[in-house]
């Protein structure tokens, strides 16, 4: 995804992947700044399993901890916007949830469109190397 040259943007739902990283725009739904929604790359079983060798630590792993919620994400620059879902969620109420998601999927291609392939190309890579770099 990284060598495309036209405008990619995900919309990353349920627990998002890392692999959506080759993106020109991420974004994740979230319900009043993501209360619901969480990004997550590892249960967090597995995240106690690895840090504390005892799957049995679980809650040490969860939200808030590793605050994986929309906002953080936002904040961290792992996502480039938050996608407002309708009251109740987008799983109650699917038209809206439908209605936000494209909208903010047309937006995002539209400020891209006009930007050269090589640009796109650059800026993820860039984008790619920057996360998780903090000084």
């Amino acid at each position: 995804m990284a060598r495309l040259t036209v405008p990619t943007v995900a919309c990353i739902i349920g627990r998002g992947r890392l692999g959506r990283r080759g993106r020109d725009r991420r974004l994740r739904p979230g319900a009043d700044a993501g209360e619901r929604d969480i990004y997550s790359v590892i249960t967090p079983e597995g995240c106690a399993a690895i840090l504390w060798r005892d799957a049995g630590e679980a809650k040490k792993g969860r939200p808030p901890r590793f605050k994986p919620d929309a906002l953080h994400c936002l904040e961290l620059g792992v996502i480039d916007g938050i996608v407002a879902e309708p009251d109740g969620g987008a799983q109650n109420d699917h038209d809206g949830g439908r209605g936000t998601a494209q909208a903010a999927l047309v937006e995002s291609l539209e400020e891209l469109e006009d930007t050269p392939g090589e640009e796109l190309r650059r800026r993820r890579r860039a984008k790619f190397r920057g996360m998780g770099v903090f000084a």
